[in-house]
């Protein structure tokens, strides 16, 4: 594909969104390498730690339900206006507080604000260019994120060490991350939409809406029962690990903010290709036993990544983990996807967003009690063992009943 005459192609006003992506990836891939460092300087112990990671995923859970009823109302452009600021404010309220209170509900608020940008992000895309300059239009906006988070994590990493060790620069630190997402917001404010395209349903009908779609089709209810409960179980041993990948690194092998941040970044670069790596299972194996054979593949390096004590064996399995599971994401959401009738497609997207981050929401927490108790090694288990439960009920629940 011929990117740069795609992006000459496509309009101002997704050019604007490109530009407001990049600036605000780089500040969230930069707060997720030092976020969970900064609260153990500050004296904070595993299971308040949980607790405040999963008051971000919680966020985003309670909220992933009305963020697309408010961003159908007020408009994409307005969401993703008032999403940046958003999470600029409490990048601002986390570069001056201590309190863990007023920590906690800053996380809480940053998953609110990811969930209103998250359903508001292709919607605009997709009202704001033609047919024939969309599929560039995607790719620019999935690859100018991992742009961002590759340039984000690589700066999160070193900030610290420029602005001075410990809590104190890690709280500067924060401000430069509220400076960088409060820049995300001045494209967005330049964007003039031709038109915005706004819900006139009453909001009383818009919250059971989903509802009374998935009544019309109650054969279809089961399977979509099973994706959710298989995303649940998989999100949670998910959840139980990748939040505190970097206490991981910090504490097993006494590694600085700078190097988490340049495996951080290889990992943001790792997930990227990782996605182009479905397509080819899924004409190999077709798309369940595609989807459950990399789900398979990655289960040993969740094992070595439980047991090694050699950071190299850390490195690549930490890399070779998060290309697997990437890749098994694309083959999953068609599944899914293809699964239900058309005019269920928003809810079931919904309801597979809502498991998830109930899941991480709920695994957090768990997480932080066992890291104290326990360490690393149990939780890896602990992940293991979800991810083959998740995969065993979609397996032979779901055999036989999909389309290859």
């Amino acid at each position: 594909m011929n990117y740069i005459g795609g992006f000459k192609k496509i309009g101002r006003n997704v050019k604007l969104f490109l530009l407001s992506n990049i600036l605000t990836s780089v500040g969230l891939g930069a707060f997720f390498v030092i976020f969970n460092i900064y609260l153990k300087e500050i004296g904070l112990r595993g299971p308040i730690i949980g607790k405040i990671n999963g008051a971000m995923s919680l966020g985003m859970a309670l909220f992933a339900y009305f963020s697309g009823i408010i961003s159908d109302r007020i408009g994409r452009r307005k969401a993703l206006f008032f999403s940046i600021a958003l999470n600029s404010f409490f990048f601002l309220v986390l570069s001056f507080s201590k309190v863990t209170g007023i920590i906690g509900l800053s996380s809480f608020g940053l998953g609110v604000a990811g969930s209103l940008f998250t359903v508001s992000e292709q919607p605009f895309v997709m009202e704001n260019t033609e047919n024939e300059e969309r599929t560039h239009a995607f790719s620019l906006s999935m690859a100018t994120l991992f742009l961002g988070e590759f340039i984000g994590s690589l700066v999160g990493g070193f900030l610290p060490e420029v602005l001075g060790k410990g809590a104190a620069g890690m709280q500067r630190s924060f401000f430069v991350i509220f400076l960088l997402v409060l820049s995300g917001t001045i494209p967005v404010f330049m964007i003039k939409e031709k038109y915005a395209v706004r819900s006139e349903i009453p909001i009383s009908k818009s919250l059971f809406l989903p509802f009374e779609t998935l009544a019309k089709h109650k054969d279809k209810i089961s399977v979509i029962a099973i994706f959710v409960i298989s995303q649940f179980l998989i999100g949670f041993g998910a959840g139980l690990v990748i939040p505190f990948f970097n206490l991981y690194f910090k504490e097993r092998f006494s590694l600085s903010t700078g190097k988490i941040g340049i495996i951080f970044s290889l990992g943001a670069i790792i997930i990227m290709l990782g996605t182009l790596l479905s397509p080819i299972v899924r004409h190999f194996f077709g798309k369940l036993r595609g989807f459950l054979v990399i789900q398979i593949l990655s289960l040993p390096f969740v094992l070595l990544l439980a047991f090694t004590k050699k950071l190299w064996v850390a490195i690549v399995s930490y890399l070779a983990r998060a290309t697997l599971m990437n890749s098994a994401v694309p083959i999953e959401t068609q599944l899914y996807i293809e699964s239900v009738p058309e005019e269920s497609r928003a809810s079931m997207s919904s309801f597979m967003q809502i498991a998830w981050n109930a899941s991480w929401a709920i695994a957090a927490p768990v997480a932080g009690v066992i890291m104290q108790k326990r360490g690393f090694t149990a939780l890896f288990l602990m992940m293991f063992c979800f991810y083959v439960a998740g995969i065993s009920v979609l397996y032979f629940a779901l055999r036989g009943r999909i389309n290859e």
